[in-house]
This record gives structure tokens, C-alpha cells and sequence, in this order.
């Protein structure tokens, strides 16, 4: 093994809400406890679009992105990512079927095997692949195949005895494009800084009887070793 210097950046998502300081001195109906939950989905909607992006490692401005092209995520590292592409002509999320995903697992070296890996694909993927049917057109996932009861109640079930995470930030189908990730804990460092941090601002619109809701997380997303996880790209030919 070699060992290299790892540059961990801080980059943030903020968000602010404006209520009337007579509805805080009321709080109709839970009414902060509400903006607060607003808040946490924001951030977890933005950092979910930040680390799926198809932003370069080279590049810096934003956290390294889970989809990037695999020249990309090999830039900087001592390893190289798995990506084995799906099936000739499987170019959009219907055509993706349980073939590609074998394909990947199959991609992986043989000591990356095992750890802690789970599928994260879009909505669109992942209702493909459990629609994926056999040559006597019978259904290939059973509801006892594709459990719900996982470690972490995000999960929608498993795949290939991996728990599935979608997210609607997945690349477009297009040649090349990342079609979903068999993702390895070790592959992928989230850095983050201090968690959510929240204030609550009665001055700087006070005078217009405003008060300031501001939260922020500041976070980054990198490739250490990411040749322990594989990705099926689509493919036109």
C-alpha cells in the first residue's frame, strides 16, 4: 500500500425562513418545530444532490462526486473504480435489468467481496430491475427475496442480499451515465464538519417585526479507495 495526502474541503448548504414575531410568540401549531424538520429536509435533499452529482475530483469546487466518469474518480487515487457496463442497448433506466447488476457485483476483485456495501439507484432503476423476469416470464425477486426489515429503515429492501437506497438525484440515462452504484463504505469518506447548526436572528429584520430561522451543514464527499465498489454505466452498443 502507498499513502497520500487527502485535501478535506468544507462546503455548505444554508437555508433561512422568516416568521412574524407574533406567530413565534404563538406558535400555531408547532409552527418552529415544523420549520426546523423543513430545515433537516432541505439539507438532506441538498448534500443527497451534492454527493450524487457528476462533479470531477480534479475539480474541487463541491464535494467528489458518486457519479462522476470513472477517469474522474481514479484521478488522485491508488486504485480504480469497478465499472462494468450494462448490457448492449440498455441505455435507459427501463432497460436496466438484474443481469447488469450480477455483471456488477461480478466486476468487483475478489477481496472486496465483503464489507459493508449497499445499491443506492433511482426510483426508475430499481422498479426495472425488481420487474426483471426469468426466460418463462416469471418475476425474479420474491417478497421474501427483496426484504424491507433492514438495519436502516431508509432502505426499500435488498438486492442480491444488498440493501437498495433511491434517491431521485441519479444521473439521466444516457450513454455512460452511472445507472446506479454497489457502493463500499470504505470507498466513499463523508467529512463532516459539525452537523446541522441552527440560529434563531430576532435583530437583523426586527424592525419589520421579522425574526430569522438560519441553519447550515457544512460537509465534503471523497474517493479514498475506490476500487471497492463497481457501477453499471448505460450502454447504447
Amino acid at each position: 500500500g502507498t499513502y497520500t495526502k487527502i485535501a478535506v474541503k468544507s462546503f455548505k448548504t444554508a437555508f433561512q425562513s422568516q416568521v412574524t414575531l407574533e406567530m413565534l410568540a404563538d406558535n400555531r401549531g408547532g409552527l418552529i418545530a415544523d420549520i426546523l424538520e423543513q430545515h433537516m429536509e432541505a439539507h438532506a435533499e441538498g448534500w443527497d444532490a451534492l454527493y450524487l452529482s457528476t462533479e470531477a475530483v480534479a475539480a474541487r469546487d463541491a464535494p467528489a462526486g458518486l457519479c462522476a466518469t470513472a477517469t474522474n474518480v481514479n484521478t488522485g487515487s491508488n486504485s480504480n473504480i469497478n465499472d462494468v457496463d450494462a448490457a448492449a442497448g440498455n441505455d435507459t433506466a427501463a432497460e436496466i435489468d438484474i443481469d447488469d447488476l450480477i455483471s456488477t457485483m461480478n466486476g468487483l476483485p475478489g477481496r472486496y467481496r465483503t464489507g459493508a456495501k449497499s445499491w443506492i439507484m433511482s426510483p426508475a432503476v430499481h422498479a426495472a430491475v425488481v420487474g426483471s423476469t426469468d426466460t418463462n416470464s416469471r418475476l425474479v425477486f420474491l417478497p421474501q427475496a427483496t426484504g424491507t426489515v433492514q438495519e436502516n429503515p431508509l432502505a426499500v429492501g435488498t438486492i442480491l442480499g444488498y440493501p437498495v437506497y433511491l434517491s431521485d438525484n441519479m444521473p439521466s440515462a444516457a450513454d455512460g451515465a452511472v445507472a446506479a452504484i454497489l457502493l463500499d463504505k470504505r470507498s466513499y469518506m463523508v467529512a463532516d464538519r459539525q452537523g446541522l447548526q441552527s440560529i434563531q436572528d430576532p435583530y437583523t429584520s426586527g424592525a419589520s417585526g421579522l425574526i430569522n430561522f438560519r441553519s447550515w451543514m457544512r460537509s465534503d464527499g471523497l474517493w479514498p479507495p475506490p476500487e471497492a465498489s463497481a457501477r453499471p454505466p448505460y450502454h447504447t452498443a
